[in-house]
């Protein structure tokens, strides 16, 4: 099933509709009034109610626990003065990279279960859901190799870590 190009527009449109045409066995005439399905069938706007509803209700619920618990997480550190340990602000960076997914990127996940096409919320958006998710992640994954490394040097080198570690006295 290949298509012919002509020389000055790139692709020949009656070789596209004859083609879409011998597959769906249609005359030239009736797929030319037709031919929007082929084009621009983006599938149903949205999957089945059995599956939306559930998934709806575990985004939420996601939603819900992960907003009181960072926020919790963040509202500790910053009013206990005792708090404030490189343990503990490794887990304030985990907690604000994860308030920042939740709040950016869980919404639209849900919008887009209940509504895929037409998006919209703009390409702008689009693009800085991208990037802060990809960034969260990122940052995710280097506060907790940070953690571990600081966890591995606390066993391991126990006197050295304590005579470098001086953040309680710096931030207060």
């Amino acid at each position: 099933m290949a298509l012919s190009y002509n020389n000055e527009s790139g692709l020949n449109t009656s070789s596209l509709l004859s083609t879409l045409s011998s597959v769906n066995g249609l005359s030239d005439e009736e797929e030319i009034g037709n031919n929007s399905t082929y084009i621009f069938d983006f599938g149903p706007k949205r999957d089945s109610l059995s599956s939306v509803i559930p998934m709806t209700v575990i985004y939420c619920v996601i939603l819900i626990t992960g907003l009181i618990g960072n926020i919790c997480t963040c509202f500790v550190i910053i009013r206990n003065k005792h708090m404030r340990t490189v343990t503990n602000y490794y887990l304030f960076s985990l907690a604000v990279s994860d308030l920042l997914l939740l709040i950016v990127g869980l919404p639209q996940e849900l919008f887009l279960l209940w509504n895929k096409y037409p998006y919209m919320f703009g390409e702008v958006f689009c693009i800085i859901r991208g990037y802060t998710s990809e960034m969260s992640t990122y940052a995710s994954i280097l506060t907790i190799t940070m953690f571990t490394l600081e966890r591995y040097f606390a066993i391991c080198h126990p006197l050295k870590t304590h005579t470098m570690s001086k953040l309680s006295g710096q931030f207060t």
